[in-house]
């Protein structure tokens, strides 16, 4: 399996509909977050299982 690195060094393609959104800690405190970004294309990728 891979790890993030090498994921993130098998994109091949990012879209151009790039999106953030807002949201809160998960704890009710007041840390502000956001996540998103664009969609992606991975040339190459094991999901779950093994190869």
């Amino acid at each position: 399996s891979d790890n993030t690195l090498e994921t993130l060094l098998k994109v091949d393609a990012v879209g151009k509909d790039f999106e953030l959104w807002p949201g809160r800690c998960g704890k009710g405190q007041t840390a502000f977050i956001c996540d998103g970004g664009p969609h992606i294309r991975v040339k190459e990728m094991l999901v779950g299982g093994s190869a």
